[in-house]
């Protein structure tokens, strides 16, 4: 029997489909950090892919009621899940970040080009890099209070961090700038842009850190880097792939930044004390001592030697 989709199309446009629609959003955007708009896009198409929901819209019942029924709740479960996943992902529209890079390859390409607006859209699109926009000021300003003025800098798991990196103002002493990240994404972004730097300071790596440090020593010629970032990491591989913190202890630098989110990257809670306890017992191990401290809104810093 074909399916009556005008039908059904009918029915998600009705008053009463709003209320059901608005009370999953309600729920969601208290809960995550999304939209209510973007929301209720995603809560509409998973309605649209259950066809007992449909049915039980066309019965008319009080939104109480269909609150109680077992479509409901799996209708507003799957939703949910959804506005979670698509949250956990770092980069969002891959047709929109791939039109970015070339955009900005082209701009690489045209002498006095302006690529401004296209990095800016492009860290945006990281998850990671924009939690830290609306910091950057603050970030680097205490950043650099404890790292000085190093020449060499190892980002390892980088993301697009190195987009926002200020390699002509704070920065201007770095020669050597190696960003490692097994996201091959961000590494071709990254690739893009060192074109648009002088001196080839930012060099992109595809890296896992399974691969061990020896590949990066051979490839870059540095034995040991002056200063570290590990932004977000730790807690992040403690979670994932726990044994690989190993590796991560011989991190070859004299100045290591790590930092952990003070709040969920999809939720509205509050974790920076787990965070913290994970990459204090990261630090313990590693025989390091901590020499300075920083919070923004969203990341705090822990910075060892």
């Amino acid at each position: 029997m074909m399916k009556n989709t005008f039908k059904d199309d009918f029915i998600l446009e009705t008053g009463l489909a709003a209320e059901v629609i608005a009370s999953i959003v309600d729920k969601a955007v208290k809960k995550y950090k999304i939209d209510a708009e973007t929301a209720a896009g995603m809560v509409m198409e998973t309605m649209e892919k259950h066809p007992k929901f449909i049915r039980l819209l066309e019965k008319g019942l009080p939104l109480k009621e269909i609150q109680k029924t077992r479509a409901y709740y799996d209708v507003s479960n799957k939703a949910r899940r959804r506005i979670y996943y698509e949250l956990r992902q770092y980069h969002k529209d891959i047709a929109a970040r791939e039109s970015l890079i070339e955009n900005l390859s082209v701009s690489s390409r045209s002498f006095g080009g302006d690529y401004t607006e296209i990095i800016n859209a492009l860290a945006q699109s990281h998850v990671s890099t924009r939690e830290r926009l609306s910091s950057l000021d603050i970030f680097y300003r205490e950043l650099f209070k404890y790292i000085g003025l190093p020449n060499t800098i190892l980002d390892v798991g980088s993301g697009l961090h190195p987009l926002l990196f200020p390699f002509t103002g704070a920065g201007h002493s770095v020669v050597q700038y190696i960003a490692l990240d097994k996201d091959k994404t961000s590494i071709s972004a990254l690739e893009v842009f060192s074109k648009l730097l002088d001196k080839n300071i930012l060099q992109p790596m595809n890296w896992n850190i399974k691969e061990g440090w020896r590949v990066v020593q051979e490839r870059t010629a540095i034995r040991r880097f002056d200063a570290a970032f590990l932004l977000k990491l730790v807690p992040v591989v403690y979670r994932i792939q726990r044994g690989l913190l190993d590796i991560l202890l011989e991190t070859p630098a004299q100045t290591w930044v790590l930092s952990g989110s003070r709040t969920s990257m999809t939720k509205y809670v509050e974790i920076e004390k787990r965070e913290r306890r994970i990459i204090k017992q990261f630090i313990q191990q590693s025989g390091k001592q901590i020499i300075g401290e920083f919070s923004t809104e969203d990341e705090f810093c822990i910075i060892v030697k």
